[in-house]
């Protein structure tokens, strides 16, 4: 029973900072790239808009996990070796959105082209690492656990919202093509739908300008 009771304590102090929800919400909207777009629907797209078959197709994918995985270690080393966490959250959120823009609205994108945003892609996501330091010492020492969960809350919820809602758009603006019992989206159902992914990571951009350094030290208890 205590233990249960000093959880509920933490949560509620970890609740009741603001730099906590502005931490959870950047991870909301940093990561329907990866989730929504990495996960689900990046392969329609590729085969039905740039021709590619599926084996290429899920290989273009891959590259953003396979970027994220490579740097983000790199990434949390050097943000504890130079002391600052800022700087890796507004890349991750910046190049997000930058290589987003680029690849809906680039026209005539070659392979190699897409290949290489998406690998981009995968590196600038490795910021979002640094989420999770920042969630902690923006909190007192005692509540570590609770504040890390309370963010990896908003990376659970970028897939769950997104990856529904995006469909849902895709839906609506599906002009009835079906190939193999599977639905075929035109360019003009995933213009309105991949809007999102764009939109989401200036928001995340714009969050991450109000996240206060934290110089990669905790809080004090007690402070």
């Amino acid at each position: 029973v205590d233990m249960g009771a000093s959880l509920l304590t933490g949560l509620a102090r970890c609740l009741g900072r603001v730099q906590t929800w502005l931490i959870a919400f950047y991870m909301l909207f940093l990561l329907p790239p990866m989730f929504a777009f990495g996960s689900l629907w990046g392969v329609p797209y590729l085969i039905q808009m740039h021709g590619f078959s599926r084996p290429d197709a899920a290989f273009a994918m891959s590259l953003i996990l396979l970027g994220w995985g490579f740097l983000a270690p790199v990434v949390g080393w050097l943000s504890d070796c130079w002391g600052r966490r800022k700087p890796a959250l507004i890349v991750a959120a910046a190049g997000n959105l930058m290589t987003m823009v680029a690849l809906f609205y680039v026209p005539d994108l070659s392979k190699a082209m897409i290949y290489g945003i998406l690998a981009v892609n995968g590196i600038v996501s490795a910021g979002m690492v640094v989420s999770f330091p920042v969630g902690r010492e923006h909190n007192d020492i005692r509540d570590a656990g609770a504040a890390m969960a309370i963010v990896n809350v908003g990376v659970i919820a970028a897939g769950a919202i997104f990856q529904p809602l995006v469909g849902w758009l895709l839906d609506c603006h599906w002009s009835g093509g079906i190939a193999n019992g599977v639905r075929v989206y035109d360019q003009a159902a995933y213009n309105g739908a991949f809007w999102v992914f764009p939109v989401s990571c200036m928001v995340a951009t714009i969050l991450s300008l109000f996240i206060r350094e934290t110089g990669a030290k905790a809080q004090v208890s007690g402070t």
